[in-house]
């Protein structure tokens, strides 16, 4: 038996609270920037990527990155760890250190922000697209990587204190958005 207005009823009720929801996840994602969503949907999706991206685009001329000794002693450590891995992936590892994080820095091992954050989102998207590989020595590598980006934040943190806690809000921001992406 169906009655019709009871149904309406049922069906807008039912989308009330997914947009809801909706909304609530994007605030959520957003909010330790400070920053609300306005918006669900597709639409509320781009205004938080738009608030993410604003963020980044305002702290990047703030960032001045500085390899220092722990950094250094961290790359060491992690370049012994990814021996052990698979000949391929091992040598995987170190062309993309080679490539995509020493050969980008100034000698005196420097980067601007904006080189830092090419730097760091380029490690970001290998190691995830390895971490998800079915080859258990990739995703080992997809790991390796993912400890290089962290060992390449937290120098930065140490590089430029008076920025690292809104730097570190901003990448949770952007952790979560993507995660709410992948969902969607």
């Amino acid at each position: 038996i169906s009655i019709p207005i009871v149904g309406d009823a049922i069906r807008g009720a039912r989308t009330r609270s997914i947009q809801e929801f909706n909304e609530a996840a994007l605030n959520r994602a957003v909010a330790p920037l400070g920053q609300r969503v306005t918006s669900t949907g597709r639409d509320g999706l781009q205004q938080a990527q738009r608030i993410v991206g604003d963020a980044y685009d305002e702290i990047v001329p703030r960032l001045n990155f500085r390899a220092d000794n722990q950094f250094a002693q961290e790359v060491g450590t992690l370049q012994q760890m990814a021996q052990a891995l698979p000949p391929a992936q091992a040598q995987q590892f170190e062309r993309i250190l080679r490539d995509q994080v020493i050969g980008r820095l100034t000698p005196q091992g420097g980067a601007t922000g904006q080189n830092f954050r090419a730097i760091e989102s380029e490690l970001g998207r290998l190691g995830a697209s390895y971490r998800s590989s079915a080859v258990a020595g990739e995703r080992e590598l997809g790991m390796a990587l993912t400890g290089l980006q962290n060992s390449l934040r937290a120098s930065l943190t140490r590089s430029t204190p008076q920025v690292a806690q809104e730097l570190a809000a901003i990448n949770h921001s952007y952790s979560m958005l993507t995660r709410l992406q992948r969902a969607a």
